[in-house]
């Protein structure tokens, strides 16, 4: 299942960029399924940019930076939201990409790393978000990224599931981890337009066949 890997497209270099040149470089973290596919995973397209913070911040700091962002990629359309302790910017020119910036106080597993300029993200940190996520919403993107979690990087279900608990002080069983990931992978067809390489259907079809596998062996487990 060798592809090209995912890279960074310019717009995505840009607010970076304007990220690592602002006060806010030390604020925010890059976290996400961007940042997951970019620095660990390179194996599917992503655009939207997930900004995290462990500090309450106002809109106006965060507004002065999207625009930053937008006099530096020369748009004047964007689209802003609040959502509890969210706020989403969509920016659009040739593509739209949502700039999400949001209070995150949650425990910290392993330590961030810098690059170039921009806090991000450990593994094990965004694996206990990416599994929650699969568990708390239905989108199949969860699924999809937790089976290269799991392959690339030889995580287990329990070892998934211990990190949420870690995190998050929430225990899950791993049947409702299989579950999910089934649930997520009937829907994988709809992410044909994020997959890189051209033989979409094969990659669809081995994700589909590992997790009908290893459920099926969990189940055994539990007998």
């Amino acid at each position: 299942m060798e592809n090209k890997p995912f890279e960074l497209n310019k717009f995505q270099k840009t607010i970076l960029k304007e990220l690592a040149n602002s006060p806010l470089k030390d604020n925010f973290y890059w976290t996400g399924g961007t940042a997951l596919a970019f620095f660990y995973l390179k194996h599917r397209l992503s655009y939207d940019i997930d900004l995290f913070s462990n500090k309450q911040f106002e809109y106006t700091v965060v507004k002065k930076l999207v625009d930053k962002i937008a006099k530096a990629t020369k748009i004047n359309k964007i689209e802003e939201k609040k959502i509890h302790d969210r706020w989403e910017f969509l920016i659009s020119n040739d593509q739209n990409i949502r700039i999400d910036f949001v209070f995150y106080d949650h425990k910290q597993i392993n330590p961030r790393k810098q690059w170039q300029g921009v806090w991000v993200d450990s593994l094990e940190d965004m694996a206990a978000n990416k599994t929650l996520a699969l568990i708390d919403r239905h989108d199949p993107k969860d699924a999809f990224d937790i089976y290269y979690i799991l392959t690339k990087h030889n995580y287990t279900d329990k070892k998934l599931l211990n990190l949420v608990k870690k995190k998050f002080h929430s225990d899950f069983p791993v049947s409702l981890f299989w579950s999910q990931c089934l649930l997520g992978s009937q829907h994988f067809r709809n992410l044909t337009p994020l997959l890189i390489g051209k033989n979409k259907d094969k990659i669809i079809n081995q994700i589909n066949e590992f997790f009908e596998k290893e459920s099926a062996e969990s189940v055994k487990e539990q007998i």
